[in-house]
């Protein structure tokens, strides 16, 4: 890679960071330098889910306008989409997603499987008589782990 492409690369991820108000982990930055290097062709990483088995996922692409449509488009099934957020799919939608409510520096690391995740339109007026919006939002995630750093660990290639 470049000096070039390596400042672009960091000018795109600054940019989320910014719009996102956040500081994503070392670690990820590291793993996401070394896909742009494989770019166009994607690095399939193996990530046993706890009471999901063993799942495929890619990594989204640190560039600016793509990643923040890539996060919009689970705007319906996040309820803070400014603390979680999506960063790694499956062939089958499902997302990985940090989760910066608890720590602002070092997130946690949730699942998400797209066909089993309440829409926030879809939840009833009957359904927050008995949980809050939030609380029904929280039951799409499955925790993963405590940071980044060890999810790294747990990455198969």
């Amino acid at each position: 890679m470049s000096k070039k492409e390596l400042l672009y690369n960091t000018e795109n991820i600054e940019k989320i960071e910014r719009y996102f108000q956040v500081k994503f982990p070392d670690s990820y930055k590291e793993i996401i330098a070394k896909n742009e290097k494989m770019y166009p062709e994607s690095i399939d990483y193996e990530l046993d889910i706890p009471g999901y088995g063993i799942i495929n996922f890619n990594f989204q692409r640190l560039l600016e306008e793509e990643f923040i449509n890539f996060t919009r488009a689970f705007s319906d099934r996040i309820f803070d989409t400014k603390r979680i957020i999506p960063f790694a799919s499956n062939s089958n939608g499902d997302v990985l997603l940090f989760d910066y409510i608890e720590n602002t520096y070092d997130p946690a690391v949730l699942y998400m499987e797209h066909e089993e995740a309440l829409c926030i339109e879809d939840i009833t007026s009957s359904q927050l008589k008995v949980k809050s919006l939030e609380e029904w939002i929280e039951g799409n995630f499955i925790f993963v782990s405590t940071s980044f750093e060890k999810l790294n660990a747990m990455i198969y290639i």
